[in-house]
Protein backbone atom coordinates (compact mmCIF):
# COMPACT_ATOMS: atom_id res chain seq x y z
CA UNK A 1 0.00 0.00 0.00
CA UNK A 2 1.34 3.55 -1.03
CA UNK A 3 1.65 5.56 2.26
CA UNK A 4 0.29 8.93 1.89
CA UNK A 5 3.30 11.45 3.14
CA UNK A 6 1.87 14.17 5.62
CA UNK A 7 3.14 17.55 6.32
CA UNK A 8 3.73 17.50 10.40
CA UNK A 9 0.78 20.14 10.61
CA UNK A 10 -1.37 18.43 7.90
CA UNK A 11 -1.31 15.00 10.11
CA UNK A 12 -2.27 16.96 13.01
CA UNK A 13 -5.39 18.26 10.91
CA UNK A 14 -6.11 15.06 9.67
CA UNK A 15 -6.50 13.50 13.06
CA UNK A 16 -8.62 16.08 13.88
CA UNK A 17 -10.70 16.04 11.33
CA UNK A 18 -11.10 12.26 10.94
CA UNK A 19 -12.70 12.20 14.58
CA UNK A 20 -14.80 15.55 13.62
CA UNK A 21 -16.60 13.78 10.67
CA UNK A 22 -16.95 10.54 12.12
CA UNK A 23 -18.66 12.21 15.19
CA UNK A 24 -21.04 14.00 12.65
CA UNK A 25 -22.01 10.85 10.48
CA UNK A 26 -22.81 9.29 14.13
CA UNK A 27 -20.10 6.67 13.69
CA UNK A 28 -18.30 5.00 16.90
CA UNK A 29 -14.96 3.56 16.12
CA UNK A 30 -15.91 0.63 16.17
CA UNK A 31 -18.61 1.03 13.56
CA UNK A 32 -16.03 2.99 11.09
CA UNK A 33 -13.11 0.71 11.73
CA UNK A 34 -15.47 -1.79 10.39
CA UNK A 35 -16.47 -0.36 7.44
CA UNK A 36 -13.27 0.28 6.43
CA UNK A 37 -12.25 -3.02 7.28
CA UNK A 38 -9.45 -1.96 10.00
CA UNK A 39 -8.75 -2.57 13.57
CA UNK A 40 -10.10 -0.55 16.61
CA UNK A 41 -7.46 0.23 18.03
CA UNK A 42 -5.61 1.47 14.26
CA UNK A 43 -8.74 3.68 14.11
CA UNK A 44 -7.82 5.13 17.46
CA UNK A 45 -3.66 5.39 16.57
CA UNK A 46 -5.42 7.47 13.37
CA UNK A 47 -7.19 10.22 15.58
CA UNK A 48 -4.71 10.21 18.45
CA UNK A 49 -2.15 13.83 18.43
CA UNK A 50 0.29 11.02 20.35
CA UNK A 51 0.35 8.88 17.56
CA UNK A 52 3.04 8.41 15.01
CA UNK A 53 0.27 6.60 12.78
CA UNK A 54 -0.13 7.65 8.56
CA UNK A 55 -2.88 5.89 6.30
CA UNK A 56 -1.92 4.68 3.33
CA UNK A 57 -3.58 6.37 0.50
CA UNK A 58 -6.41 3.80 -0.29
CA UNK A 59 -7.31 4.17 3.52
CA UNK A 60 -7.54 7.57 3.53
CA UNK A 61 -10.20 6.97 0.31
CA UNK A 62 -12.00 4.82 2.00
CA UNK A 63 -12.34 6.57 5.22
CA UNK A 64 -13.52 9.50 2.96
CA UNK A 65 -16.26 7.51 1.34
CA UNK A 66 -17.50 5.91 4.45
CA UNK A 67 -17.65 9.31 5.72
CA UNK A 68 -19.37 11.02 2.96
CA UNK A 69 -16.41 13.68 2.22
CA UNK A 70 -13.77 14.15 -0.35
CA UNK A 71 -10.27 13.13 0.87
CA UNK A 72 -9.57 16.80 0.35
CA UNK A 73 -12.08 17.71 3.27
CA UNK A 74 -10.52 15.02 5.33
CA UNK A 75 -6.71 16.20 4.90
CA UNK A 76 -7.40 19.93 5.22
CA UNK A 77 -5.93 22.25 7.30
CA UNK A 78 -9.13 23.75 8.57
CA UNK A 79 -11.80 22.39 6.94
CA UNK A 80 -13.82 20.42 10.07
CA UNK A 81 -12.38 21.74 12.96
CA UNK A 82 -14.25 24.44 13.42
CA UNK A 83 -17.88 24.56 12.37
Amino acid sequence: MTKFKFHQDNLYFFRLNLAYYRHRKGYTQEQLAEKVGISVGYLASLESRRSDAEPSYELLSDLAYELGISVSMLTAVDEGVIE
